[in-house]
């Protein structure tokens, strides 16, 4: 019977890669996903920064049919309120936060609220630590989606990660998060991609230095005052249009 032991080893044989194939894929599996957790910051740390706006909550009535601008400090020191006197806007900024986290506390920070629009900026600390592009963009597509599932007719603004001095080296994945911001933004009615880097630039192109603080990361006055100018006709266009829908 040479033959059919012959058969049984290669269907031994043919078992053993099977279940050594699926022993692998589901190391490697298990490996990126303790990666994929090690790389993101616990969003717990912005505990008190959630309690801070639960507070302002209590004390004060949010504005009805707000633009809620939630993300990472460019968000948090922007004065949205002077910048955008003729809109109703509540300023969700958290630090040095990533995409994730703005997933995270979506509920507190965004959908209690019912916003008419979302303006969302985050991506910067996240290339900064090391998350790929496609990562941070999943981020975004996970928090667009939670938003259109409890708000089908809110609009989603998406502004593209700030390239800055201070983080040259991480430029040239900075503008791979954009692009893929970009192509996203295309597949959706309810996403407009806005590049606020077209209006930091100095002539040779790279950051315009005069646009940031001395840290060279964080925009100054000027440099706010050319992302207003760029941002105010887009915001009252798409909030028009998202308070169009809400009177159908």
């Amino acid at each position: 019977m040479p033959g059919k032991g012959l058969s049984m080893n290669k269907k031994h044989l043919m078992t053993g890669l099977i279940v050594g194939a699926v022993i692998a894929a589901c190391g490697i599996l298990t490996k990126a996903a303790e990666e994929k957790k090690a790389n993101y910051p616990d969003p717990q740390r912005w505990s008190q920064d959630a309690e801070t706006f639960a507070r302002w909550d209590q004390k004060n009535t949010p504005p009805a049919d707000p633009i809620v601008f939630v993300g990472s400090s460019s968000i948090r020191y922007w004065l949205t309120a002077e910048a955008f006197p003729d809109l109703p806007v509540i300023n969700r900024g958290f630090g040095g936060s990533y995409m994730a986290e703005s997933v995270y506390y979506a509920d507190a920070f965004i959908l209690k609220y019912r916003p008419k629009m979302v303006v969302v900026y985050a991506g910067d600390n996240d290339c900064a630590g090391g998350i790929p592009p496609e990562r941070v963009v999943d981020d975004f597509k996970t928090l667009a989606d939670t938003i259109h599932a409890a708000l089908p007719n809110t609009e989603i603004v998406c502004l593209a990660v700030k390239l800055s001095n201070s983080r040259k080296e991480f430029g040239p994945v900075m503008l791979k998060t954009n692009e893929l911001y970009k192509q996203y933004a295309e597949t959706r009615k309810y996403i407009t991609y806005v590049d606020g880097n077209t209006v930091l630039q100095a002539e040779d192109g790279s950051p315009d230095s005069s646009l940031f603080r001395s840290d060279q990361l964080h925009l100054n006055e000027k440099g706010y005052a050319a992302w207003n100018r760029l941002l105010t006709p887009i915001l009252k266009q798409r909030y028009a249009l998202a308070m169009s829908k809400k009177e159908k």
